[in-house]
């Protein structure tokens, strides 16, 4: 099967030994199933798959080990901010407020790298880490991320303004990019 290039986010570190490639993806069933996540989901151990990568200057985790920085993100637009994370792991960075505002459907179903997520925070490589589940009944009045931003005004506000916080938005550019950055736009002009 002759396929396109998808692009795809490296969830790896880039100083990590040996180099390793990760990527995260989401099986899409519904409405009809997706071309590259079937085609990837059919793959054996030992498969190839060709890569072809794309180098970005300006999306990657801070240089600066005292840098404050927001991560924003659904689904899995996680992918990148895994790689940012175990770079903070890896250099042994623990400097700075690493936040982590994800979004998925369901607790315990869809948020695949809870146990991951909660280990680099109790190992103090992510500051904080918060979780919007859109389909739960109780999520405290919280359904999606742009919530959790609006939700936590103040220290978004102080981040930003105070801490000179870089923010990183990962994910569905058409609804949740434009949901968030309106969330961002509202909290800011207050």
């Amino acid at each position: 099967m002759s396929t396109s290039p998808l692009p795809q986010t490296d969830t790896g570190a880039t100083v990590q030994q040996p180099p390793t490639l990760g990527f995260v993806y989401t099986v899409v069933e519904s409405p009809r199933p997706g071309l590259c996540t079937t085609w990837l989901q059919q793959l054996a151990r030992g498969d190839q798959v060709h890569v072809y990568p794309r180098v970005t200057s300006h999306f990657h985790a801070p240089d600066s080990a005292d840098a404050s920085f927001v991560m924003v993100c659904a689904g899995s637009g996680i992918g990148p901010f895994l790689g940012f994370l175990e770079h903070r792991k890896l250099m042994g960075v623990k400097g700075g407020f690493a936040w982590l505002v994800f979004g998925c459907r369901n607790k315990g179903k869809d948020d695949l790298h809870a146990e991951k997520l909660q280990n680099f925070q109790q190992e103090g490589y992510l500051s904080k880490l918060s979780i919007a589940y859109s389909r739960d009944e109780d999520n405290n009045g919280v359904k999606y991320v742009q919530h959790i931003i609006q939700s936590e005004a103040a220290s978004v506000r102080k981040l930003i303004l105070e801490d000179r916080a870089d923010v990183f938005v990962c994910g569905d550019a058409k609804n949740m990019g434009k949901s968030v950055h309106d969330a961002f736009v509202e909290v800011l002009s207050e």
